[in-house]
């Protein structure tokens, strides 16, 4: 049995687990959206060193990587479907740790990924293969956050807490600030 740390902020307590919990469904969610972002921040480089072939248009390779990014939201609601049934048989927590792992790697390998003018026709295949495993990370990561996040939630913040999800990926609130000022009191 824990012990509650009680939170001067608010006055209540919280059981240590309910934040762990929380912290971690909101560092897996930032780790698969901070991922998207930057393929669609160096959506031109990626263009120019995996999908533009000799003589190829810069608009086409353009188009290619954007169809390679769009591709991973199409395998999240597939991933979700997978990994949720993997939550329910071996746990949410080795699914949870399962799908940011796969994510983890994928990007790596991104990164290591030799390029067009390396490989050849390799390149974007082995490019749009990594971002797949990535949609189906992402898909499978967000639902199990959730539920871990609200299945460990104090009474009465079973919503708070798994609002932190979505808030991990858009929020104006800095990650400095302590997250009772980020909610509503």
């Amino acid at each position: 049995m824990t012990t509650p740390v009680h939170d001067t902020a608010e006055g209540t307590a919280r059981p240590p687990r309910a934040r762990r919990a929380l912290v971690a469904g909101s560092v897996g969610n930032f780790i698969e959206w901070y991922e998207f972002g930057v393929y669609g921040y160096f959506a031109t480089i990626i263009a120019a060193n995996f999908f533009t072939p000799d003589g190829g248009s810069e608009i086409e390779a353009l188009v290619k990587t954007y169809a390679s990014f769009a591709l991973a939201f199409f395998f999240r609601p597939i991933g979700a479907a997978l990994f949720g049934r993997v939550g329910d048989r071996i746990g949410r927590r080795p699914t949870l740790i399962l799908v940011v792992l796969m994510m983890t790697v994928a990007t790596t390998l991104i990164g290591l990924l030799p390029t067009y003018a390396t490989v050849g026709a390799a390149a974007p295949w082995l490019l749009t293969l990594l971002r797949i495993v990535q949609g189906l990370s992402a898909g499978g990561e967000f639902g199990g956050a959730v539920s871990v996040m609200t299945e460990f939630a104090p009474p009465g913040r079973r919503g708070l807490y798994g609002a932190w999800q979505s808030f991990t990926g858009r929020s104006a609130c800095s990650a400095e600030r302590a997250w009772p000022r980020c909610s509503p009191r």
